[in-house]
């Protein structure tokens, strides 16, 4: 069992009361990533393609949106944030201010979140949700959580609609006093979907010129939140389906990460070692 000094556990009762303007902010930052990435497949043409896109360029697409789901990019829970629920459901929740952290044991903050945010004239969003956020204890205090998400961004940009669904569920263990190691396993679903019509609905079931799909399950992944979010240990199993400028595809697969920021991906067969600062795919 763990023994967790006494002042790095008051800082759970440190939760950030920024609330709704950090929730905002990070809003803005998810529309401008939604912006960059579907521009870029824009100006390479999003008609319908009967090629298939290659596994290499599948394997960097996966790695880079489990990477960025796990943070909290596309909405949802962030493993940056240690065992600490996001702000945007604590800041109406009294007992998370108690000084008791005992209490916190089994804690289960339940609610569900709906906004609008506009990143300037041009893309616009709203983003419904239902958080389920759980405090764990190994012993008396809290050191680790359990979550449950389903959140939902749909907007529109100059020439495009997108909608991304995120869905968490997975159990975070710390590992040290610190909370700057943890473990993690459980599921993870990440859906993004875009129209170039930007007055046409899009939901995760449609399937026509760019859209990409992710299941992962996680397994014992070994995540060092003190040095760059380093998962230095542990498999994603993974399924991905969807088209682009590419081609499209249908793939299964595993992603292995061995520390340093380096995974080695295996897809359909092929073997591919990914640098997750770079982005760089290479044949192993």
């Amino acid at each position: 069992m763990l023994i967790f000094r006494e002042d790095k556990l008051l800082e759970i009762n440190k939760i950030n009361t920024r609330g709704m303007k950090y929730f905002y902010k990070a809003s803005a930052i998810v529309l401008i990533c939604v912006l960059f990435v579907y521009a870029g497949c824009k100006k390479s043409g999003l008609n319908k393609s009967s090629k298939t896109a290659s596994e290499k360029v599948v394997a960097g697409i996966v790695v880079s949106n489990l990477t960025k789901s796990l943070a909290g990019t596309y909405g949802g829970v962030s493993i940056k944030d240690g065992i600490n629920p996001p702000s945007q459901i604590t800041a109406s929740s009294s007992k998370l201010k108690l000084n008791s952290l005992s209490s916190l044991c089994g804690y289960t903050i339940d609610t569900t979140v709906t906004y609008t945010s506009n990143l300037g004239d041009s893309v616009k969003s709203k983003v419904t949700g239902k958080f389920s956020f759980t405090f764990t204890c190994s012993g008396s205090y809290p050191d680790g959580y359990k979550v449950k998400t389903k959140v939902v961004s749909k907007g529109k940009a100059p020439g495009y609609a997108f909608i991304y669904s995120i869905v968490q569920n997975y159990k975070v263990q710390a590992l040290n006093a610190e909370y700057s190691l943890v473990s993690l396993d459980g599921i993870l679903k990440s859906y993004g979907d875009f129209s170039d019509n930007p007055s046409a609905y899009v939901d995760t079931n449609y399937v026509s010129n760019n859209y990409q799909h992710q299941d992962y399950v996680l397994s014992n992944l070994k995540i060092d939140v003190a040095h760059g979010y380093d998962i230095t240990s542990g498999t994603a199993s993974f399924t991905s389906v969807g088209a682009n400028a590419y081609g499209s595809w249908n793939y299964v697969g595993t992603i292995e990460y061995v520390g340093n920021h380096k995974a080695i991906i295996t897809i359909n067969g092929h073997v591919y070692n990914a640098d997750l600062l770079t982005g760089v795919i290479t044949p192993a």
